[in-house]
Order: structure tokens, then sequence, then C-alpha cells
């Protein structure tokens, strides 16, 4: 130990040896060596925790780098998710996507962001889907009414501009197919032996002009135009060629509801499709008496009945102030008929044993042929025998 306690500093090879010599020798000052071997101590213990702090550091800060990663993961998969969304045209996923997402990365950087422009465009996307349902009228059942009350909450997320808009496409989706509904009831109508406008015309019409978007007054002028101008001219000219094929029935009673439906048409269009109708309906009405008269006068004049049937006056009466061709042919048929024919015999028969004075059978004939203007070189020779006895018109 001597030996050894012996040796300097600098023959043991440095201070800390000396230190170490020192510190281990007791015939040695001892404090001149234990403070600064305390200080050596508590600075190597001091690197120590240093050294472990540092590598605790780098072992804490890996799992936030690790998060990060996975965060712009995240963000990634939901943008190109919801990009795939909505170039499938399925607004309702990508919005349903984005929240559930959202919900779950609230405090990732960039969510809010990209969900409120997925949400934007998915709306956009979402209400141009609908108004083609409007447009085509496929938009009135529950699905559709549905997906307008989903599409303006999201809307309203949005702006309340925006869901101010969407209420009223909702609206126009109903009633679009309400549209449709009137113009299924013009066509059965019109293929209806009586067509007649549907009530559903005017409800529809009134709803549309309440609603009053820009969608509403442009479907009402088409509707209005459909209901009161297209159909009403389609239907009398249906009924006016069905009566014109029957101007031989007369006045029955189905004649008689057809007149009528087709009076109330033409009224809806104008003031002259008003007065051909109504002058066609009395030239087929009359065709009835038309077709009596001349039955009743060719059966006198086959049985040698020398007078004219009173049915004659009521058909050509019936005729009165009809200007159509197809009365006026019915006129002059009576008129052969009844004066031309039928009168002609009447005259041959009577005007010789014409005495004393003018029978009233040839009175009846010479007014007749006068007033509806009667003519036939054999009929005007027996007339101006008959005027010295009958009296000068």
């Amino acid at each position: 130990m001597g030996g050894v306690c012996g040796l300097t500093p600098s023959e043991a090879g440095g201070r800390l040896h000396a230190f170490k010599m020192n510190f281990l020798c007791p015939t040695k000052n001892l404090w001149k060596y234990a403070i600064p071997a305390v200080l050596l101590l508590a600075l190597c213990a001091s690197t120590v925790r240093c050294s472990a702090k540092i590598t605790d550091d780098d072992k804490t800060a890996s799992p936030a780098t690790q998060s990060g990663s996975e965060s712009s993961a995240s963000l990634a998969s939901l943008r190109t998710e919801t990009t795939d969304f909505l170039h499938a045209g399925k607004a309702e996923e990508a919005i349903e996507r984005c929240r559930t997402l959202s919900e779950e990365l609230a405090n990732v950087d960039g969510i809010p962001s990209l969900c409120h422009g997925v949400i934007t465009k998915a709306v956009s996307q979402w209400e141009a889907q609908l108004k083609t349902l409007r447009d085509t009228g496929n938009g009135d059942h529950i699905n559709s009414a549905t997906s307008c009350a989903a599409l303006q909450r999201e809307a309203s997320r949005v702006s309340q501009e925006r869901a101010d808009s969407i209420a009223d496409l909702c609206n126009e989706l109903a009633i679009s197919g309400r549209i449709v509904g009137v113009h299924d009831a013009l066509k059965q109508a019109l293929e209806s032996s009586r067509p007649a406008i549907p009530p559903s015309c005017d409800t529809v019409a009134k709803a549309l002009m309440k609603l009053g978007t820009v969608y509403a007054k442009t479907q009402e002028k088409r509707l209005s135009t459909a209901c009161f101008s297209t159909f009403p001219r389609s239907a009398v000219d249906k009924l006016s060629a069905a009566l014109k094929s029957d101007r031989n029935v007369g006045a029955t009673v189905d004649v008689i509801q057809r007149c009528f439906d087709l009076k109330q048409l033409a009224a809806r269009l104008s003031a002259e499709d008003e007065k051909r109708a109504t002058d066609l309906c009395a030239a087929i009405q009359a065709s009835g008496k038309v077709a009596n008269a001349i039955r009743e006068a060719t059966q006198h004049l086959k049985n040698g009945v020398h007078r004219v049937p009173r049915s004659c006056s009521l058909a050509l009466m019936a005729l009165t102030g009809l200007s159509t061709d197809d009365a006026r042919s019915q006129r002059s048929r009576v008129v052969k008929a009844c004066y031309e024919d039928l009168g002609l015999a009447i005259l041959k028969a009577k005007v010789p044993a014409m005495a004393f004075g003018c029978d009233p059978n040839v009175l009846q004939v010479v007014r007749g042929v006068q007033n509806h203007r009667a003519r036939s070189p054999e009929l005007d020779e027996w007339v101006a025998k008959a005027l010295p006895r009958c009296g000068q018109r």
C-alpha cells in the first residue's frame, strides 16, 4: 500500500489515476481529492441521464411521426373514395362517407375542408339528379320525396339559400307527377266517345300558378296549351268526323250528347269554330227529320196520296239558317221529294178538277214551290195553271 501511495500523480499516469491513488491512500490528504471526486461522479450521472432522456425522446417522437403519416393516408384515402362516389353519381354515399370519417378523424388537419368541398359538390350533383326526375315526370313517388327531403337537410348545412332552392325543387318534384297524370288523362279523354277536358287540368294549373317558380310558370303555360287549345282542337275534329259519319241518324240521345260536347269544346277555340259546330249539330239533328220527310213523300207518291206530309215543312224548318254544304244538300233533297216529285203529282191530279176554287193541297204545293224555289220545266208549267185559281203570289 505504501509503495503505491508513494507515487506522484504524474508517475501514476494522469490526474484520474492520481485521484484514484490518493483517494485510496489513507496516508494522503483525503479532503483534497474528495470534493473533485464527488463532482466527477455527479457529472457522469448527469451525462447518463441526459443520454437516457434523449433516447426516450426519440422513442416518444417516433409514434407521433407515425400518427401523422397515418392521418395523411386517411385524408388521401377519403379524398379518393369520395371522388369515386361522385364520379359514379352516388352523391348520397359520398356525403355519408365523409360524415362518418369526419367524425372519426375530427382532429386531422384537412378533413373538415375536404368534406365541405365534397358535400357542396354532392349537393349539386344530387340536385341535378332530382331535376332530371322532375323533368321526366318520374318524381312523384315515395323514394324521390324521401331523397328530396334528405337533400334539403344536407343543403341547409351548405347555406340557407341552397336549402330554400332545394325546397322549391322538392315542391316541383311532387307536382311533376301530377303533370304527367294530366297528360295521361287527356289521352284517355280523347279516346272516349265523349271527350271532355279532365278536371285535373284546372286543379294542376292552379297549383302551378300558386307555386310560382320559373319551372312552374313554364309548365303552367304548356299545360294550359295542352288542355285548353290542343286538346279541344283534336276533340272537335274527332267529334265532327264521327257526327258527320252518322249524319242520317237524327236527333238520338247519343247525337244530342255528343253535339253538346262538341259545342262546349268548340266554344273554347273561337266564335267561328263554335258556329261551325252549332251548324253541324243542327244539320245532323235535322237529318232525322229530313230522312222522315223524304220517306213519307216517297210513300205518298207511290201510294197516290195527293197531299204533302207535314214532315216536309218540319224538315225544311229545321234546316233554316244553316249554311253548311251538308245542310244545303239536305234541303235540296227535301224540296225535290216533297215538291218537285210529289208536288208535281198533286198538281197533275188536283188542278184539272179545280172548277170553283183552289184546292188546299194544290195551294200548299204552290206556296212550297215558291218559298223553296223548286224548279223544273214541267213543274213550272203546272204551277202556272194553278195560279189563276190559287192566287198570284
